[in-house]
């Protein structure tokens, strides 16, 4: 709502700039997480699934916030024990 509030735009012309600056500010800041989620869900839909239950069950804001920092640090442990696995082969 933000973007919208301070990048918004009259008309056709208006709307169609409107969209493409907020997909490069999205391409920019979550190009990382896209990418991850491309790989993922062409050699995997169930890990896909995964992740979009994830990411709605910590969206709201209700008790999204007690999720995020747990989820965050399972995710980091996981991340750390493939690297050590990979790594000691």
């Amino acid at each position: 709502m933000a973007f919208f509030l301070s990048h918004w735009r009259e008309g056709v012309v208006g709307a169609l700039r409107m969209g493409l600056q907020q997909g490069v500010a999205c391409l920019g800041c979550c190009r990382a997480p896209m990418a991850l989620a491309f790989v993922g869900g062409t050699m995997n839909l169930v890990w896909m699934d995964g992740a979009m239950v994830l990411m709605t069950i910590e969206k709201p804001p209700t008790f999204g916030r007690y999720i995020t920092a747990p989820l965050g640090a399972v995710l980091q442990a996981s991340s750390a024990v493939v690297a050590w696995h990979a790594a000691t082969g």
